[in-house]
């Protein structure tokens, strides 16, 4: 039975405007009727996926994160009633249940007691959302710039304001122009293929020469939009680097440490930061949270990008993917 809240806000709900990066293109109306894209559905007759430990400690995490962070977006789940008290109580639901009732997690009944679901409506309707796959390759790299590996990995000094990388394009960068700069510097250096799927993916663990082991993720950009439709060595955005302990996901300027299987990385601005989903196909039936973004979600609400793990390359890359969905339905779990 749906709830008179949520029948109410059928009725009243307020428009949704996008938010729309300068320079990006919009397949969207600047303003969106919610209703139309998030329907509240029953529980009934519907299985659960298992709470385990991986989405339980990102749950943590993410309550860690929100504590020290929570203005992070809402959305427009909060057109629903979803606020930042809702969102926070939510994942501490989940935990505090997980601890003290295990058994409760597996039941529809509780979900049901406890959590509204709606469901995403791709257009046009009644189609399932496009889930794509990403991850971290593994790759090799070198201390010093050699004929194989001769583009570096660039992180701006302390010394410096984020400003100061606004100035050159990837054509640019890929050009060597950074290489007489003073305000960067390499942290390692890779071949082209391998530097720009790093750009691709945001985080590379990367093993030299000397064997060492280092994972290396993005901080900051130089401002330019990232152009839908344009191949990897023409794009205008350019990502920086640092090094790291942990995958990470989004954050400005500090990011979420995330883990496989349970991170999500979709439309943030738009869709909500640490949303609860739920993804249901006949490969995987998952819980999830939404704790990463990217270029190809400015914006985009068809679409999220399932975090899978590290691969050491493409072929590797294809075979882990073939066990997650190309689409699948794609639920917003929300706090009664």
């Amino acid at each position: 039975m749906l709830t008179i809240s949520f029948l109410l806000t059928q009725i009243y709900a307020l428009p949704w405007k996008l938010y729309i990066p300068p320079k990006t293109t919009n397949p969207y109306s600047e303003t969106i009727h919610v209703e139309e894209w998030l329907i509240e559905k029953d529980f009934s007759q519907t299985e659960i996926p298992t709470v385990d430990a991986d989405f339980l400690t990102q749950c943590k995490r993410t309550i860690a994160y929100l504590e020290n962070h929570p203005y992070t977006p809402l959305g427009m789940l909060s057109t629903l009633g979803y606020s930042r008290e809702k969102r926070l109580l939510a994942l501490q639901k989940i935990v505090s249940t997980a601890s003290i009732n295990p058994t409760s997690l597996q039941k529809i009944e509780w979900w049901k007691q406890h959590f509204q679901l709606f469901s995403l409506q791709a257009q046009p309707p009644n189609q399932q959302t496009r889930i794509t796959k990403y991850l971290v390759y593994q790759v090799a790299g070198s201390t010093q710039k050699t004929d194989q590996y001769n583009h570096a990995l660039w992180n701006l000094k302390k010394e410096f304001h984020p400003k100061s990388l606004h100035q050159h394009s990837r054509i640019d960068i890929l050009d060597g122009v950074l290489e007489t700069q003073k305000h960067v510097q390499p942290l390692v250096w890779l071949t082209e293929k391998a530097a720009l799927e790093a750009q691709m993916q945001g985080t590379i663990e990367i093993t030299t020469e000397k064997g060492s082991i280092g994972l290396y993720n993005v901080q900051y950009h130089n401002n330019m939009p990232y152009k839908k439709g344009v191949s990897a060595t023409q794009q205008e955005r350019y990502w920086y680097f640092r090094t790291v302990e942990e995958f990470y996901g989004w954050g400005d300027p500090e990011k979420i440490a995330i883990l496989p299987d349970v991170s999500f990385a979709g439309d943030v601005r738009n869709l909500g930061f640490a949303s609860m989903l739920w993804v249901t196909s006949e490969k995987k039936n998952a819980l999830g949270l939404l704790v990463d973004t990217g270029g190809a979600f400015t914006p985009n609400l068809e679409q999220f990008d399932w975090f899978i793990g590290t691969a050491k390359d493409k072929e590797d890359f294809y075979q882990r993917a073939k066990a997650y969905p190309s689409y699948a339905d794609v639920h917003f779990l929300i706090l009664r």
